[in-house]
C-alpha cells in the first residue's frame, strides 16, 4: 500500500516534501518518496499533509477527565475501567496520538490495554505503559508551588537548559478554559515565561497533556497544546511538530519504531487537510489515522 498526499513531514526536515508518499508492507514503512513500488495499492488522500502520528508522553488512561476522576476510578471494577480506558485511548487516536506514554494506572490495567491492542484484531494507539504508581499516603502532587511563587533564577534555566535532560510540560488544555487550580491559574503566565527562556536556552522541551486528570484534559486534548502551548513559548510550526513526534519518541523511548516517516517504522501516519508547516491550526483538521498500518480514521 502506497499512502499518498499533496505533502509530506517526515519528522526531521524543516519543510515538506511535495507529492510524496509512504510504502507499507505489514505494518511497517518499506519506503517513503515520491513514487509507489510496482503493484503497490496507491490510497490518494489529496490536499493533506502526512505527518508522523503524535506521541504524547504524559497520559492517564485510567482516569475519565470528569471532574471527579479519582472518585469514578475507585468506584469502578477493573473490568468496567478497562473499557473506559480503550475508549480513552480511542478518543485520542482519532486525532492522531498514535503513542500514549501512560504514566499511572490501576492494577497494571494499561499494560492488558497495550497487550490488547497489540495483539488482537482492534486498532489502537501504541500504549508505554509505568504501571501503578508508586507514592505514599498524601503525597504526589500535594504542591507544585512555594509560598513565593514560580519565579526562576536564570542561572538555573541556563543549567537546565545546558544539562540536555527533555523537559515535558502538560500544556495541553482545551481552548477557552483554564486549569482548575487557583494556585496554577494565578501562575500560568510565569509558568509559560519559564517555558519560554528555557526553549530560547535551548532546552530540549515536548508538550504533553496529563490527559484524563480533569475536564479541561480530555484524552484527545494533545494538538492544542501543539499549537497552543509550544507556539506560544516561541517555536516555529516545524518545531512543534517534530517536539510532538520525533523527539517524544525520543522521551518515550520508542524512536526505532516511531516518531518520524523513515523505512523500518512502524506506519504511524497521521494525515491533515492543509499544511501545518504554514499554519499549524491544520493539526486539527484531521482526514485520516493509521497505527501501525492499520485505518483507524479516513476515507473507505
Amino acid at each position: 500500500m502506497f499512502i499518498t498526499g499533496r505533502r509530506l513531514f517526515d519528522g526531521r526536515a524543516p519543510e515538506v516534501r511535495e507529492n510524496w508518499g509512504v510504502e507499507v508492507d505489514a505494518g511497517r514503512i518499506v519506503d517513503v518518496g515520491p513514487a509507489p513500488g510496482a503493484g503497490a495499492d496507491v490510497v490518494d488522500l489529496g490536499d493533506v499533509t502526512l505527518l508522523p502520528g503524535l506521541v504524547d508522553v504524559h497520559q492517564h488512561l485510567v482516569f475519565d477527565a470528569s471532574d471527579d476522576p479519582v472518585g469514578h476510578l475507585r468506584a469502578s471494577d477493573d473490568a468496567a475501567l478497562l473499557e473506559q480506558m480503550a475508549g480513552a485511548a480511542q478518543r485520542a487516536l482519532a486525532v492522531g496520538i498514535t503513542t500514549i506514554q501512560d504514566l499511572g494506572d490501576r492494577g497494571y490495567l494499561a499494560l492488558t490495554l497495550r497487550d490488547r491492542f497489540r495483539h488482537g484484531d482492534e486498532v489502537g494507539p501504541r500504549i508505554v505503559a509505568s504501571g501503578p504508581p508508586l507514592t505514599v499516603t498524601g503525597g504526589h502532587c500535594c504542591t507544585f508551588f512555594t509560598a513565593d511563587g514560580v519565579d526562576a533564577d536564570p542561572a538555573v534555566l541556563d543549567q537546565l537548559a545546558g544539562s540536555g535532560t527533555t523537559i515535558s510540560m502538560t500544556g495541553a488544555i482545551l481552548p477557552g478554559t483554564a486549569p482548575p487550580i487557583a494556585a496554577m491559574r494565578q501562575r500560568l503566565g510565569a509558568i509559560r515565561a519559564n517555558h519560554a527562556a528555557l526553549f530560547r536556552a535551548g532546552a530540549r522541551i515536548v508538550c504533553s497533556s496529563d490527559a484524563g486528570v480533569t475536564a479541561t484534559k480530555p484524552h484527545d486534548v494533545l494538538p492544542h497544546g501543539v499549537s497552543g502551548f509550544l507556539s506560544a513559548i516561541g517555536m516555529t510550526s516545524a518545531q512543534a511538530l517534530v517536539a510532538t513526534t520525533a523527539v517524544a519518541a525520543e522521551v518515550c523511548g520508542v524512536a526505532a519504531v516511531a516518531g518520524t516517516l523513515e523505512p523500518g517504522k512502524d506506519a504511524d501516519i497521521l494525515a491533515v487537510a492543509g499544511d501545518p508547516l504554514a499554519d499549524i491550526t491544520a493539526i486539527h483538521d484531521v482526514v485520516a489515522v493509521y497505527a501501525r498500518g492499520r485505518q483507524a480514521v479516513g476515507p473507505t
